[in-house]
């Protein structure tokens, strides 16, 4: 009998906030690590976190939650 496909990612997810040029705004800086291969994602900012994810997605899950 053939192995399972795996149906789950799973990752370490840090975050923190940088000083911004502006005085009164902030950069929140996110960071992904696979715990199984090691490979680290880091992102600038909550869209690019989101985007990341939603990638991670299989198609037809990643296509049914971009039109809400």
């Amino acid at each position: 009998m053939g192995a399972k496909p795996v149906n789950y990612c799973s990752y370490l997810l840090r975050c923190w906030v940088e000083p911004s040029n502006r005085k009164s705004e902030v950069a929140y800086r996110f960071s992904l690590e696979d715990p199984h291969t090691g490979d680290r994602h880091t992102l600038a900012g909550l869209d690019s976190l989101v985007e990341f994810l939603r990638a991670q997605l299989p198609a037809s899950e990643g296509r049914a939650t971009s039109d809400n």
